[in-house]
């Protein structure tokens, strides 16, 4: 399993800041597992769908092991943790 951590907005709507995945699934499998999981205030926050494909939201910031990720097709380990910021808005 591949542990995902949730923050801000994102981790208020799922009601948790730590999620487990499937390992072996890519960035963009785990963005739909998420959206799938919790539904549509979670999924709004992570996914546009554009050309009838989901895409990542922007600027959703995604990070394995702290390092940005942008490669949605990144099969992500059983042992890795993805870190995951939605947009912050304010003035």
């Amino acid at each position: 399993m591949a542990t995902v951590k949730l923050f801000g907005a994102l981790r208020d709507r799922a009601g948790t800041g730590m999620v487990e995945a499937p390992g072996g699934m890519t960035i963009r499998g785990i963005l739909e597992y998420l959206g799938k999981t919790y539904g549509p205030p979670v999924r709004d926050l992570l996914l546009e769908e554009k050309d009838g494909r989901q895409e990542k939201r922007q600027p959703v910031v995604l990070l394995i092991e702290g390092r940005p990720q942008i490669d949605l097709e990144r099969e992500v380990g059983r042992d890795e943790t993805v870190t995951i910021f939605p947009a912050v808005a304010g003035g």
